[in-house]
């Protein structure tokens, strides 16, 4: 019965080792696990922070490069003599313009409106120029990237600014496409100032009409021919009826005699243009 109670009592102590061991066993292995997995976080965390950190560096170069090369462009359209600006299919102005364009449209800073309140902004709503435009924008986005040169033909080439006030400014117009990704992304367009070009020209042909008739005028009066012969007896009569007219009628016209001189005027009037003579109004 001793021999059994030992047993027993030996048995029970080599429970308690095993289970001892089978305890510290169990605690060393959670132990390790909860190392390898703060290790794990903590390697996981720096390998975020790198990323981070080399993202944070990519995003920062990336950025100076993009202000980089957005002054460029900057000073690129800041040194154009023609006006520049840009619009989506939404037909509002993009941010990009250049100092010509402020200075051609007589503003301090283009307001991101739309490009018809820009180039037709005065103009009546049946006026041929502003439907000629509105219906070129319409279309000019529903085209491929490749058909756009042949839509660009059909585009208004000049428009004018405040017709007949003394404000009158005629643009020339040209339209180019912008792409990305093989889509038209926006139109550029280029705007030259060509009032005094135009005002020129207009001056250059009233000059050269000028001479012209000017030298018509002189070769029918150097000409001596029977119709300038004709004319000049003719107009010498007609002066002669009407300086009569005036001496008969010295003190009082009535309206006959009115009448009368304003006839013989105009006659000699008419004569005058029809052998190209400059007529005095």
């Amino acid at each position: 019965d001793q021999a059994a109670r030992i047993g027993v009592a030996f048995q029970a102590v080599l429970l308690s080792l095993v289970l001892a061991q089978r305890y510290s066993q169990m605690r060393e292995k959670l132990e390790r696990e909860q190392r390898d997995r703060i290790e794990a976080q903590e390697a996981s965390l720096v390998v975020k922070e790198e990323a981070a950190a080399t993202l944070q560096q990519k995003v920062d170069e990336r950025t100076r490069e993009l202000s980089t090369n957005m002054q460029k462009i900057r000073r690129l359209l800041d040194s154009l003599s023609e006006g520049v600006f840009s619009f989506g299919a939404d037909r509002i102005l993009r941010g990009n313009w250049s100092v010509a364009a402020e200075r051609i449209f007589q503003r301090d800073q283009l307001v991101q409106g739309r490009v018809e309140a820009l180039l037709v902004e005065n103009m009546a709503p049946w006026d041929p120029e502003r439907i000629v435009l509105e219906q070129w924008l319409e279309r000019a986005f529903q085209v491929n990237l490749g058909d756009f040169d042949s839509i660009a033909e059909f585009a208004p080439r000049e428009i004018v600014l405040h017709p007949t006030t003394p404000e009158e400014q005629v643009l020339a117009l040209e339209f180019r496409p912008v792409a990305e990704e093989g889509q038209l992304r926006e139109v550029m367009c280029l705007v030259t100032d060509v009032t005094q070009l135009r005002r020129a020209e207009a001056e250059a042909e009233l000059r050269d009409s000028e001479q012209r008739r000017k030298i018509a005028m002189l070769r029918n009066l150097s000409g001596g021919g029977a119709e300038m012969v004709r004319f000049l007896r003719d107009t010498r009569v007609r002066i002669d009826e009407f300086e009569q007219e005036l001496q008969q009628h010295r003190t009082s016209m009535d309206p006959a005699c009115v009448s009368t001189l304003f006839q013989i005027a105009h006659t000699i009037k008419g004569d005058s243009r029809l052998h190209d003579l400059e007529v005095e109004e």
